[in-house]
C-alpha cells in the first residue's frame, strides 16, 4: 500500500512539471515497451507507430490518473492497451470494409438489424464503426465460450437485477485490476465482486455470461458500443 501511494505522488509530482514528466516517462519506457511489445505480440522498435501511441498513452494515464483509480502501473497498462486497440481498429476499417451482408447466425444479417436512414457520410462511418466492433466483440466473446443470443438471454430483464449488474460494473470499472484480471480469464470473481459492490451473488451468478460481455466492452475499446452503454449503465 505505501509503494502505491508513493507512485501515485510521484504521478502527481511529475505532472506538475514538465521535466518531471519527461524524467518520468524516460524512466518507464522499458515498461511502456513492454506493453507494446505484448499487444503486438513481438518485439517493438523505436519506428513502429504503436510505441508512440502507446508513449502518448501512457503521459495522458499519467494527466487522468487518481489514486481511487487503483495502482498507477495497471492503470496505465489498461489505457495503453485501450489506445493501441482503438488505433489498430481504425487502422483496419481504412484496409477493410464489412459487408452489410456479414452473417451473424443462418438467418441474421448485419443488414437486417440495422436500417440505415441517412447517407451523411459522418454517420456512415459511425455505422461501419459499429459493424466493426459487433464483428469484433463476437468473435471475442466466442474465444469466451459465448455467443451473443446467451448474452440477450441474460440480459436482466428486472430492474432490481439490472441495477444490481450496474453496481457491479462500476465497482469493477473503479477497480482497474480486477476488470484486468476478468479480461484476461474470463473467470468472474463473484464473491469479491459482489462484496465490494455490496450486491446479492446469486443474482451476479445469473447473469454470469451477460457481465463478462459487459466487461469485455468496458476494457476492450470499443468506443461506440461503450457510449450506448454509458447511457444506460452509468447514468
Amino acid at each position: 500500500m505505501q509503494r502505491e501511494q508513493d507512485m501515485a505522488e510521484r504521478v502527481y509530482a511529475a505532472r506538475r512539471d514538465p521535466d518531471l514528466t519527461d524524467d518520468f516517462i524516460y524512466k518507464y519506457l522499458p515498461f511502456i515497451k513492454a506493453e507494446t511489445t505484448r499487444f503486438l505480440k513481438r518485439a517493438c522498435d523505436d519506428q513502429d507507430d504503436e510505441l508512440s501511441i502507446a508513449m502518448i498513452a501512457f503521459h495522458d494515464a499519467m494527466k487522468n490518473y487518481h489514486r481511487d483509480r487503483g495502482a498507477f502501473i495497471p492503470y496505465a497498462s489498461l489505457v495503453i492497451r485501450n489506445r493501441l486497440t482503438d488505433y489498430v481498429r481504425k487502422e483496419e476499417r481504412h484496409r477493410r470494409v464489412i459487408s452489410l451482408e456479414a452473417p451473424l447466425d443462418e438467418n441474421l444479417t448485419l443488414g437486417d438489424t440495422i436500417a440505415v436512414k441517412s447517407h451523411d457520410p459522418l454517420q456512415c462511418e459511425e455505422l461501419q464503426t459499429t459493424i466493426d466492433e459487433i464483428m469484433e466483440f463476437k468473435e471475442q466473446l466466442r474465444s469466451f465460450d459465448i455467443t451473443l443470443e446467451e448474452l440477450v438471454e441474460q440480459t436482466p430483464k428486472q430492474q432490481r437485477s439490472l441495477d444490481t449488474c450496474k453496481k457491479a460494473l462500476a465497482y469493477t470499472i473503479e477497480n482497474r485490476t480486477l476488470l484486468q484480471g476478468i479480461v484476461e480469464t474470463g473467470r468472474l470473481p463473484l464473491k469479491e465482486i459482489a462484496d465490494g459492490a455490496q450486491v446479492s451473488r446469486k443474482t451476479l451468478e445469473r447473469h454470469r455470461k451477460y457481465l463478462v460481455g459487459i466487461f469485455l466492452i468496458f476494457s476492450n475499446g470499443y468506443t461506440y458500443m461503450r457510449d450506448h452503454l454509458n447511457d444506460m449503465l452509468l447514468r
